[in-house]
């Protein structure tokens, strides 16, 4: 039992030395990753067209209106719960232009944009 203890020690000891993590048990799961919600500020002086589309295929359209912010969040019912149906896209159109926000998710998100009065969009979160 003693020099079994004293090599696990040992193993432990090198891996950290070398850098590796020990690994001993089960993977962990990865946590989550996904944009729960999106809010657009209107700040361009001019109406703006969205299409959201959410993980699960559903596709919504809005018009943002100059001025105005908007936040889009979707929830799917199950039975007693409520999962949130990610963001997975979000196409603006302005003028003829359009621009399409998919960066993927690091974590969960709740991203903020700006639509500016010269058309560019800023990610404030």
């Amino acid at each position: 039992m003693g020099k079994l203890f004293i090599v696990l020690v040992l193993v432990v000891v090198s891996m950290l030395g070398s850098g590796q993590q020990p690994t001993l048990g089960p993977q962990q799961a990865l946590p989550p990753s996904y944009i729960r919600s999106v809010e657009l500020d209107n700040e361009s002086g001019q109406q703006v067209s969205l299409s959201v589309t959410f993980q699960s295929g559903k596709i919504a359209t809005f018009t943002l209106i100059a001025g105005l912010d908007l936040t889009i969040q979707r929830t799917t019912s199950r039975f007693l719960s409520r999962d949130v149906d990610a963001i997975t896209q979000v196409t603006l159109r302005l003028n003829n232009l359009s621009a399409v926000l998919d960066q993927p998710a690091q974590g969960v998100e709740d991203r903020k944009y700006t639509i500016n009065s010269n058309g560019t969009i800023t990610r404030n979160s």
